[in-house]
Parts: structure tokens; C-alpha cells; sequence
């Protein structure tokens, strides 16, 4: 279920940074990602156009059921996608093209991880680009008054101290602002979430 695609997801982070050292191999890596998102975000835009039935393939009947699983799952590949462009934005250097390229995966990936309503996702968004603005801020000199300080986040990575504001306020207000979205988009999702103690129970 949930925990085991939770699982899945991390193994392959944790096996991309591990094989992958090269700058070059990681942006293959990223980029192979990165299609199979947007075909993914493709077939999910066709049905909330053109409703259900079109590429049901007799199996996939609900608005929000894909091979991916629950809509909850959904929810957490795209939050990957959104970690991974993060971190190619952050961590290697790109042309202007591929850069907007990245921003537009990332775009695409919140958008379906507010349709998908699941606070956990944005939690661990908002964690990992905290981890990013810490990371640049004291890791840059020694010094650390508060005037160093500030200048230091004055001029820390703009994408991950975004994505940090975005994660606070869908941890808070996420529901309401999905479950609105949803109904304009005609996502209807009833998922019963336990609670973490009960899932891993």
C-alpha cells in the first residue's frame, strides 16, 4: 500500500545518490524521471478533460486510478518529481532551456501534489528545501553573528526557501485548498488515511 510506495520512492532516491556521482548520470537520471511524470501528468489532464471512460482500458474506472495505485500514491510519485527538480535546480548547472524546463516540472508536480491533499507529502518538501537553506547558509564561512547570518539567507537558494513557504501553508491550509481544487476539477477521492502509528501496525 501507502508505506510500501513511501519505501519504493526513497530506495530510488537513495540509490540515485549512491551510483549515481556524476553530474551527467544524474541529470540522465533526472530527466528519465521526468518523462515518465509528465506522461504520467499527460494522462491524467486527458481524463479530468474528457472524463473517465477515455484510457480506462477496463481498468482504470475511477477519475484518480492509474498503475501507480491510489491517488494518495499519485500524490507521492509527483512529490518525488518535485523533491528530484528541486534538487537537479539546486545542485547542477543548467542551460536557461533546461533550466525551464525543470521549473515547469516542478510547477506540474505541486499541482498534482495540492490535488492529491496529502500533508505528509509537503512535509517532507518542506524538510528537504529547509535542509537545502541551512545547508547553504552554514556552509558558507565561519562566521555567525546575526548580521552574517541574515545576509546568508538573504542570498540563499530562492527555489528551496519557495518551496519552504508553499510545504507551510498546504500543511496547514492544504486541505481546504484541495479539496476545493479538486471539486472545480471534478477529482473526487474519498481515501480513509490511518494514522501513521495504525499503518505501520
Amino acid at each position: 500500500g501507502t508505506v510500501g510506495f513511501i519505501f519504493l520512492a526513497f530506495l530510488y532516491m537513495f540509490l540515485v545518490s549512491v551510483l549515481f556521482r556524476n553530474k551527467k548520470d544524474i541529470r540522465n537520471v533526472y530527466f528519465g524521471f521526468a518523462g515518465a511524470a509528465v506522461l504520467t501528468a499527460l494522462f491524467f489532464l486527458v481524463r479530468f478533460i474528457f472524463g473517465p471512460t477515455v484510457l480506462s482500458f477496463g481498468m482504470f474506472t475511477d477519475m484518480t486510478s492509474s498503475v501507480l495505485g491510489s491517488w494518495t500514491n499519485t500524490g507521492i510519485f509527483f512529490g518525488l518529481t518535485a523533491l528530484l527538480s528541486l534538487m537537479t535546480l539546486e545542485g547542477l548547472r543548467l542551460s536557461k532551456r533546461s533550466k525551464i524546463l525543470v521549473i515547469i516540472a516542478l510547477l506540474g508536480s505541486l499541482f498534482f501534489v495540492v490535488l492529491a491533499g496529502f500533508a505528509f507529502i509537503w512535509i517532507v518538501l518542506g524538510v528537504s528545501a529547509l535542509l537545502f537553506v541551512l545547508y547553504s547558509v552554514f556552509s558558507s564561512g565561519t562566521s555567525y553573528d546575526l548580521q552574517s547570518l541574515g545576509q546568508r539567507f538573504l542570498r540563499a537558494p530562492r527555489y528551496s526557501l519557495l518551496i519552504v513557504l508553499i510545504s507551510i501553508i498546504f500543511v496547514i491550509w492544504g486541505g481546504a485548498i484541495s479539496s476545493k481544487l479538486s471539486g472545480a476539477l471534478n477529482v473526487g477521492s474519498v481515501e480513509v488515511r490511518p494514522t501513521w502509528s495504525v499503518t505501520f501496525d
